[in-house]
């Protein structure tokens, strides 16, 4: 029995604390982030106003929601509109770290700007208009899957911040 604990004892110390699960991975794959007006410098991000994080909720990761306890609520809670026909589900996670007003139709995802017909996102509860600094929000956008690139980098951006990102396919 003490060769049993000892072994038990000695596999759970073996795992690191620091590992990511096979559900973080997944989420961090699917996740983009980019700054608005910041400018990097090495691993720091100076001057930024906010934090966008564009999240691809494709069919591996909206299986991976059904009752996992991983996953965080805003997750979840958006992921349930994963699954219109011809549309992709993006979640978009925003940060600011200054005040600032954010409109989301400036909000573009490949070659598509969303309009308040691809914001799936409560009106009550949609992070808009003059937001102060340390405001976290979360926003759901159906976008047609047409306007994302079927190779190559997806464009993702705010206005005239962004990126170019690859997303697992």
């Amino acid at each position: 029995m003490k060769k049993l604990i000892l072994l038990v004892l000695a596999l759970s110390l073996a795992v690191p604390a620091w590992a990511v699960s096979p559900f973080q991975e997944r989420l961090q794959a699917r996740t983009a982030t980019f700054w608005i007006e910041g400018q990097a410098l090495g691993d720091m991000v100076l001057g930024a106003r906010a934090r966008l994080s564009f999240v691809l909720v494709d069919a591996t990761l909206a299986r991976d929601l059904s009752g996992n306890p991983e996953a965080p609520e805003w997750l979840s809670w958006h992921g349930q509109h994963y699954g219109a026909k011809g549309k992709t589900l993006f979640i978009v996670r925003l940060k600011t770290l200054k005040p600032m007003a954010f409109d989301p139709t400036l909000l573009h995802v490949g070659d598509h700007q969303v309009t308040m017909d691809d914001v799936l996102t409560r009106q009550h509860f949609l992070p808009q208009g003059d937001l102060p600094s340390g405001l976290e929000g979360t926003l759901a956008l159906r976008i047609p899957t047409t306007a994302i690139p079927k190779k190559g980098p997806i464009p993702l951006g705010y206005g005239d911040w962004g990126m170019e990102w690859t997303a697992p396919r």
